[in-house]
């Protein structure tokens, strides 16, 4: 399992690749305020994959959230190994979107 922060907003966002390596995966995506806190940011979430060693992508799955700023989606799309780009959108308003990237190894 592979965890992950980077900044979102006024807040960070958290995610969490299980089990990290080539195939399977479930990621869960965890947004929160700057007290750790939940933060309801949006009631979807974009997330784009790439491989650029590998010419691929992006790769676009639409999430639904489970909870409160909580996206949780299972899917093949890191089915090669290899160095992964990985950006979280969320559209908290109609004129305004957030982007998170991340770069994950998978073997």
């Amino acid at each position: 399992t592979v965890s992950l922060q980077g900044a979102a907003g006024d807040g960070t966002v958290e995610l969490t690749i299980d089990p990290a390596r080539a195939g399977t995966n479930t990621l869960r995506v965890q947004y929160l305020d700057a007290d750790g806190r939940p933060l309801d940011v949006a009631t979807d979430l974009r997330i784009e994959f790439r491989l650029p060693e590998a010419d691929l992508g992006p790769i676009s799955r639409e999430v639904v959230k489970v909870g409160p700023g909580t996206f949780v989606v299972e899917g093949s799309e890191l089915s090669i190994p290899g160095r992964w780009e990985i950006a979280l959108a969320v559209r908290p308003s109609d004129f305004r979107e957030v982007r998170t990237p991340f770069v994950v190894d998978i073997p």
